[in-house]
């Protein structure tokens, strides 16, 4: 009797664990619609693979690239990290004592700058007054203060207000060879509709070291100029070819010799999209609209030639931008459109690096729209794991999953044999109906 009962309890305790438990998680994958295979390039060692990810992964991921997972052939999941080569800078300011103020009535104001002592710098800003202005600046260098070297002649400083397309923008930096002479003389020349008198308000100075960002060139699938005639100004718009790039910098061929323009980047990831509305009778009604274009950035270009230099700015920084179409408004006013040969694109390379724990292959999936976004410890000690060794890897094609179930999610055990589970079910119950009233009749009866 008790070898019955025993018995009945661990069946019921099978069943329920049979029917709770999830599933266990192998390599296939199935909710992931791509994949791509990781190639080592050498011994991984005990600190981590370093892989590019690819303008297709960036497209067929998810924007925030939440979805990404590194799969070992054991079907283990491999923690990871991501790193963008973004550009980083130090910046030490200098002390600054001005004086020696001079000016000629109507043609230029001058400042000697001294540092106190020889000091390495390569960057200056100049502060003038105005809303809308546009000035050249010549910059000398000097160890005595009597004897001066031109470091930078006929650079540009500028302030546009804000317009009805756009904010204002200032430029008040000049950018020099690297120096340690202890004077600097800064000479600011009157623009034409300036004052007669302009006071040089401030010189700043300071060292910058920069280490440039890690960039790769975006083809430039298709581009079209249009010159909109009622706005006055033309519209460039370019196809990148994939979606969600982490884009950089967007530059202009233009062979114009002198213009300044007011110029605003704008982007989107498709061109039409679908609207549902349901309607009376239950149903959805669909649209189709054109994608509306979002805001990216905004500046000026110029190129100021003449006197054997050249001051120019053709291109605009877009970083944080992840779009496949970009469009370039520059506002030609009352100018007649500048003449544009092409356009390019970089973006920054975005690395992911892992730990290999398992021996075997290594496979990146991707494509899960509904998948949560992992949290690993390994961002916490990537940096001891790489004094320990970078092992390179690249990134094959982006393949669609074979084991990929676009319309189906894994269906548990339970379900799978639900029939056995309730036949096995009622044979337990019919047990412990037996063992009840076994007992019930074993039992003395009562006074």
């Amino acid at each position: 009797m008790r070898d019955l009962s025993q018995w009945a309890a661990l069946l019921l305790a099978a069943l329920i664990t049979a029917t709770t438990a999830p599933a266990a998680a192998g390599s296939e994958m199935p909710e992931w619609s791509h994949q791509a295979s990781i190639h080592l390039e050498g011994p991984t060692g005990n600190g981590v693979v370093e892989l590019e990810l690819t303008p297709e992964v960036h497209d067929m991921a998810r924007r925030d690239l939440g979805d990404l997972r590194v799969a070992a052939e054991t079907g283990d999941e491999a923690p990871y990290v991501l790193r963008l080569a973004e550009a980083r800078a130090t910046k030490v300011t200098l002390k600054t004592r001005l004086y020696n103020r001079t000016y000629i009535e109507g043609t230029q104001s001058c400042v000697t700058v001294d540092f106190g002592s020889k000091a390495l710098k390569n960057r200056v800003q100049v502060r003038t007054p105005g809303t809308d202005f546009r000035r050249e600046v010549l910059v000398e260098g000097s160890d005595d203060g009597r004897s001066w070297q031109t470091l930078r002649g006929r650079a540009l400083l500028f302030r546009v207000s804000r317009g009805p397309t756009g904010p204002g923008y200032e430029k008040s930096e000049v950018a020099l060879p690297d120096n340690d002479q202890r004077y600097l003389r800064v000479t600011v020349y009157n623009g034409a509709d300036d004052p007669a008198r302009i006071r040089i308000r401030s010189v700043a100075a300071w060292h910058l070291v920069q280490q440039p960002a890690d960039v790769a060139a975006v083809p430039v699938l298709d581009m079209a100029v249009f010159e909109n005639e009622k706005e006055r100004r033309t519209e460039i718009t370019l196809d990148l070819g994939y979606r969600n790039l982490p884009l950089h910098e967007l530059q202009v061929r233009l062979t114009d010799a002198n213009f300044f323009r007011r110029a605003r980047v704008l982007g989107r990831n498709c061109k039409e999209r679908v609207i549902r509305t349901p309607v009376e009778d239950g149903s959805l009604r669909e649209e189709t609209v054109p994608e509306p274009w979002a805001h990216v950035t905004g500046g000026v270009l110029y190129r100021f030639s003449g006197g054997g230099s050249t001051d120019e700015s053709v291109g605009l920084r877009i970083s944080g931008a992840r779009y496949r179409y970009l469009q370039l408004w520059i506002d030609n006013r009352d100018d007649p459109p500048l003449h544009c040969e092409g356009a390019g694109v970089n973006r920054l390379r975005r690395y992911l690096a892992f730990q290999p724990k398992w021996d075997g292959v290594y496979t990146l999936y991707f494509g899960n729209t509904s998948a949560g976004r992992p949290r690993y410890d390994i961002v916490h000690y990537v940096d001891r794991l790489r004094s320990e060794g970078v092992a390179r890897a690249t990134l094959g094609a982006a393949m669609p999953n074979p084991a990929y179930r676009p319309d189906e999610r894994p269906v548990p055990w339970s379900e799978r044999y639900s029939g056995i589970i309730w036949l096995a079910l009622l044979a337990a119950l019919g047990v412990l109906g037996l063992l009840v009233y076994r007992q019930v009749k074993a039992a003395p009866a009562g006074p």
